[in-house]
């Protein structure tokens, strides 16, 4: 199954500036039959209609763009770029605060790729901001959070104690109601996840502290990933959001152009996804990015990062990709195959239905102490309407 017209614009338009990637299929692509109102429902749901309008409007001399789209592309922009500057700017109370106090704290995602690798807060649309914290600091967080007007969504009190788990490593804070809450998303580990990820190693997560770099964010300096561990990041949020949106790839290839000559160490990249056995999701982070975006790198990068075996589900998966045909349960389904030994899938399934009673509470955002045996009697339910769901969609796509 080939992608069509429309799903290869969109891709190809999924980048900061195609000018050297103007060829004259891509002209006669534009004169061509398209379905713009597909083009534009995609090109939403994949966070792309600001680079799409940027793309297209400077591709436009011989307005062979349809006027309503443009403007339809265009009103995209501008709310992007507000909601953008809106949430920057609560994100500059934040910093402010956590300097004053000195608070531990690294930007993520969203909030430091605008300023850094897009450079235009209107390309990139961000719906949360997500930060790297020091769990021990929660206490003197949850108290200068409260000042700003935050509340947390559930009792963290519970997970001060506890070590990084092989679940959700994050707490997540809310600000006002209505259309334009302002969700927080404090993470004190590089992986969160709502499945246990048994299939990655030992992540030291200090050295993700020690390798940090600064820059200015929000109108505040503080810190960000080293760019090799920003790529292991995006890959591995790449995956847990199941390859879904087209802006994921762009963030990859993006922060590949602009730390190439600005500090991204290869080797420092394969070293540590090696040593902490992320090296499957940085390696489709980056193939895939490779393969739909065309990102520059050295070739050798993907041959070792390779894994030596892939199992007949995740060559299914890489199919599935490929074609654009994913869903939600993607990625469960990728961390499942990532688990080698039969054993360690039994465990993977188990754990996943069976979390530990403060993670289960976590999920629900409620506490600890009001988990119940009915709540793993849902859970045992709803995995079984997930596994009907992903048979379902396996049975369609495959085919």
């Amino acid at each position: 199954m080939r992608l069509s017209v429309e799903d290869k614009l969109i891709l190809r338009c999924s980048k900061i500036n195609m000018d050297g990637d103007k060829s004259q299929t891509f002209k006669e692509t534009l004169h061509g039959d398209l379905n713009w109102d597909y083009i534009l429902k995609e090109a939403q749901e994949n966070g792309a209609s600001s680079l799409l309008y940027r793309n297209l409007k400077n591709s436009n001399k011989d307005n062979i763009i349809p006027d309503e789209v443009l403007r339809e592309l265009r009103t995209a922009y501008f709310s992007t770029t507000a909601n953008n500057v809106f949430l920057l700017g609560e994100l500059n109370k934040i910093l402010n605060v956590f300097v004053e106090e000195k608070i531990s704290v690294m930007v993520l995602k969203g909030a430091a790729l605008l300023e850094t690798v897009y450079g235009d807060i209107g390309l990139r649309p961000m719906g949360d901001i997500d930060l790297l914290i020091k769990k021990n600091e929660l206490p003197s967080i949850d108290r200068n959070l409260k000042r700003l007007g935050f509340s947390a969504l559930c009792d963290w009190s519970g997970y001060v104690d506890i070590p990084a788990s092989q679940f959700t490593n994050s707490v997540h804070y809310i600000k006002g109601q209505g259309q334009m809450p302002v969700v927080l998303d404090l993470h004190w580990h590089i992986i969160g996840s709502t499945v246990p990820i048994y299939s990655y190693g030992l992540i030291d997560i200090e050295r993700f502290w020690q390798g940090a770099r600064q820059a200015t964010i929000a109108g505040v300096r503080t810190s960000i990933l080293a760019p090799h561990h920003l790529l292991i990041h995006l890959s591995e949020h790449m995956l847990r959001h199941s390859y879904d949106r087209s802006i994921l790839f762009c963030d990859i290839f993006e922060a590949i152009n602009y730390y190439s000559n600005n500090g991204l160490d290869w080797e420092l990249l394969i070293q540590d996804t090696v040593e902490f056995n992320l090296n499957k999701p940085a390696y489709y982070g980056l193939y895939f990015t490779s393969k739909f975006l065309d990102a520059e790198m050295p070739e050798s990068i993907l041959s070792r990062l390779k894994p030596s075996h892939l199992g007949y589900m995740e060559k299914k998966i890489q199919t599935l990709v490929e074609k654009r045909k994913t869903f939600p349960e993607l990625a469960y389904l990728s961390y499942f195959a990532m688990n080698e030994k039969s054993t360690d899938k039994l465990r993977f399934i188990f754990h996943s239905i069976f979390p530990p009673g403060a993670v289960l509470a976590q999920l629900l955002k409620i506490s600890p102490e009001d988990i119940k045996f009915y709540h793993y009697i849902l859970r045992i339910k709803n995995a079984f309407i997930r596994g009907l769901r992903v048979l379902t969609y396996l049975r369609k796509l495959l085919v």
